[in-house]
């Protein structure tokens, strides 16, 4: 009976765990570089506006009637001057003017049909009616333009009293326009 010796193996030599190790490496290299595609999907972004837009320009903004004697008008033709609706909505423009112009001493603006002595009127062409600018925002002119890049061309009309007390200056006055959703 003699002692008999455990004969002890190697699961792994240096060689087969460099190999080992190659190959663990390797794979990791390799599912880390190729892409992973677990699911697909795709979106739509849907994005409105509920009221629209508004945008609203007109142009040109200055005018010189030069002189206007008492008793007449001048006026530009009536498609001197432009409303454009650059918005998506249509739109009401309420138009209307100071009662005075800047000058110290000045004559006033009075709405309503012919101007009284020492007054003067302004009023639209080509607007959806053809009346004397009011003079106050509460009694207010108003013109419809449509959306999406519209335009409404109008004039503008000058009318003095028939009468002046004085020789007046040079007079300078407002017209104020002012775009609302219709």
């Amino acid at each position: 009976m003699g002692c008999k010796m455990k004969k002890k193996y190697a699961f792994l030599t240096n060689n087969s765990k460099k190999i080992f190790l190659a190959i663990l490496i390797s794979m990791i290299w390799v599912t880390t570089l190729t892409p992973m595609v677990f699911a697909a999907g795709t979106q739509i972004r849907v994005t409105f506006d509920p009221n629209g837009s508004l945008s609203f320009s007109v142009n040109p903004n200055t005018y010189n009637f030069t002189s206007v004697l008492a008793g007449s008008y001048r006026q530009t033709a009536t498609g001197w001057g432009t409303m454009w609706n650059n918005g998506s909505v249509q739109v009401n423009v309420t138009i209307y003017t100071n009662v005075s112009s800047d000058a110290p001493n000045h004559m006033i603006c009075q709405n309503g049909a012919a101007p009284a002595a020492d007054h003067y009127a302004l009023n639209g062409t080509g607007l959806l009616t053809t009346n004397y600018f009011p003079t106050s925002k509460g009694a207010t002119l108003y013109a419809q333009v449509n959306g999406g890049t519209t335009s409404l061309p109008f004039g503008l009309r000058v009318t003095i009293g028939a009468t002046l007390s004085k020789n007046w200056s040079y007079e300078r006055t407002t017209i104020n326009f002012s775009a609302t959703q219709s």
